[in-house]
């Protein structure tokens, strides 16, 4: 069972679709939570609010687990929910995009691509760091992880072929052309 959740502007709502029926727990969460059931439509709804959001957002990226299935806390390459990676890419200019953990399983981090914030150190060049939590977008992506001189890694953390290296905590350089 999955579960995808997406906000109705035109109502200022926020809606869960799932793939199937979500176990009890979830629907206590849920009710608990005041949101409702719409039989026509198919979804749990609730009024937009930053809580409504994160319960939604939480349900969505499995971070409430179905009781009785086991979840891992690290998987076996080291990579916990939390941990941030960064890719580094480009052919004129250095790129770089944050992504944060937001579940694991044995070999695989469910990953989002966080907002960061820039600064100018000369032309055309500076530093950037992530801003946890924030994410830039509402999709995630799937990685396999991996090991790469005994640090974790993500491989294909963006779609496009990249590796997704853990992050230190100290500004990466990125330059921009044009």
């Amino acid at each position: 069972m999955t579960a995808t959740f997406s906000l109705n502007q035109a109502h200022n709502g926020v809606e869960i679709h799932f793939t199937a029926k979500p176990e009890q727990t979830i629907i206590d969460t849920l009710k608990q939570n005041r949101f409702r059931w719409h039989s026509r439509k198919k979804l749990w709804y609730n009024k937009q609010t930053p809580e409504s959001i994160a319960i939604a957002e939480s349900i969505a990226t499995m971070a409430i687990i179905p009781a009785g299935i086991p979840q891992p806390v690290v998987n076996i390459h080291g990579v916990k929910v939390g941990d941030i990676f960064y890719t580094s890419w480009g052919y004129e200019q250095t790129n770089i995009d944050f992504y944060e953990v937001v579940r694991v399983t044995e070999k695989t981090a469910h990953i989002r691509e966080l907002k960061q914030s820039r600064t100018d150190t000369s032309f055309m060049q500076g530093v950037c760091e992530p801003i946890p939590g924030s994410y830039s977008t509402e999709r995630i992506n799937k990685s396999r992880t991996d090991n790469w001189s005994g640090q974790p890694l993500l491989k294909n953390a963006d779609g496009n072929n990249h590796s997704g290296y853990m992050y230190d905590g100290t500004p990466k350089r990125f330059s921009s052309y044009a």
